[in-house]
Parts: C-alpha cells; sequence; structure tokens
C-alpha cells in the first residue's frame, strides 16, 4: 500500500490535487472555527446583559393600593436603570388628538 501511496503522490498532478484538498478542508474548519468563536462572543454579552439586571421592591403609600408608574421608575432610577419614558405613557391616558385626527364610527339604526 505504502508503493502505491507514493507512486501516486509522486505525479506533480496528483500532488496539486491533494494539496488542493488539504487547504479546502483546513480552510472550512478555520471558517467553522471563526464563526463558532464569535457566537460564543454574542452569546456571553447577552449573558452580561441579562445579568446586570437590578430589581428594588417598589416601596408604597400604606394607603394606596396599587403602585403607580412614577413610584416603578423611582425604583429604577434608585437602581440605577435605565429608563425608557414613553410620551404617551408620561402624559397619562389623555389624548390631545384632533377631531380630524380621529376616526367616528356611526351606529346605524338595525331594519
Amino acid at each position: 500500500m505504502g508503493a502505491q501511496l507514493k507512486a501516486i503522490i509522486g505525479r506533480p498532478t496528483a500532488q496539486q490535487l491533494l494539496f488542493r484538498k488539504v487547504e479546502k478542508s483546513l480552510d472550512l474548519k478555520d471558517f467553522k472555527i471563526t464563526r463558532l468563536r464569535q457566537k460564543i462572543e454574542a452569546l456571553e454579552v447577552e449573558v452580561e446583559r441579562l445579568k446586570l439586571i437590578k430589581r428594588k421592591k417598589v416601596v408604597l403609600d400604606p394607603n394606596i393600593r396599587f403602585a403607580t408608574i412614577a413610584d416603578i421608575w423611582k425604583a429604577q432610577r434608585d437602581t440605577g436603570r435605565e429608563i425608557k419614558e414613553d410620551s404617551e405613557a408620561s402624559k397619562g391616558s389623555k389624548s390631545d388628538s384632533k377631531p380630524e385626527d380621529c376616526i367616528i364610527v356611526g351606529v346605524g339604526s338595525r331594519k
């Protein structure tokens, strides 16, 4: 078997083919390793992001049954969390829309 292998590899075209196949397999392995390393780094970043969420109990007034949005935001600020305030939530439920911006639904009588 060794003599046959030497005879095959001894030819220049066979050597070139062998080197191309070895090079291709090494390139594929390098690509897979690089892709997996990137995936590991992304997952590590995600784990760190999820690990940093701090929580604090919302302190309620004894005369109030439920916490308000302002109480929740205050507790989040105390823990150092970033607060994303929606413009609608900070204004309350009142709407400043004009009548022409509204959809009017008419209820007709049934025949």
